[in-house]
């Protein structure tokens, strides 16, 4: 599933890459999904995602390069949100090329958080939110809060959490996966290795 939001960047290789996030806990009636936002210093939501970064050689005779949009997002997630990259379960051709800002989103199914005793989201405590302490030091405009909301309650902009419009649309989209997946049995994940640099 490929699609374009358009924008000053349509035509170009997208700049960074980020994650549209999902988890599936059993409801009262139905299974639910939730997607995981991030909010910034000025109060704005968004998913996950920031510019690829140039990575220098570790020796002098090496050359550098470019992160990946893959490696970017891995990286983005984990330093947005805190939490271990090796719970994304992602299909590297499922993703949204935001035009906008020249950034590409994969989708992604989150495992449960139980299994990472570590990570700073509970999902059998309340709120389901925590601040972040692992973003880059020289962002300006750094995330401070993620945390999970349930689809349908970000969809009708309730408890004050509000996307943009195209964000909105790209959620529904992101949404319409996740149920498929989650119908079949969420077996066709692609799982990130654990060490970042390792991704091409």
């Amino acid at each position: 599933t490929k699609m374009v939001v358009p924008g000053d960047f349509q035509g170009y290789y997208p700049r960074g890459a980020g994650i549209i996030g999902f988890q599936h806990t059993q409801g009262a009636y139905d299974r639910e999904i939730y997607v995981l936002l991030v909010q910034d210093s000025k109060g704005y939501y968004s998913f996950p995602k920031g510019g690829a970064k140039f990575i220098q050689p570790k020796w002098k005779a090496q050359a550098g390069r470019w992160e990946g949009l893959y490696e970017c997002a891995l990286r983005e997630f984990h330093e947005e949100t805190g939490l271990d990259v090796n719970r994304l379960g992602i299909q590297k051709d499922d993703h949204i090329d935001d035009a906008k800002l020249g950034c590409r989103y994969f989708y992604a199914d989150i495992d449960v958080s139980e299994a990472y005793p570590a990570d700073p989201d509970k999902f059998y405590q309340w709120p389901w939110q925590w601040d972040i302490t692992t973003e880059d030091v020289w962002d300006k405009n750094p995330v401070v809060r993620a945390a999970w909301y349930r689809v349908e309650d970000v969809l009708d902009r309730r408890y004050g959490v509000r996307l943009s419009g195209w964000r909105s649309d790209a959620l529904r989209r992101a949404y319409n996966w996740a149920w498929y997946h989650n119908q079949a049995g969420g077996e066709c994940y692609y799982r990130p290795p654990s060490n970042l640099e390792t991704v091409s």
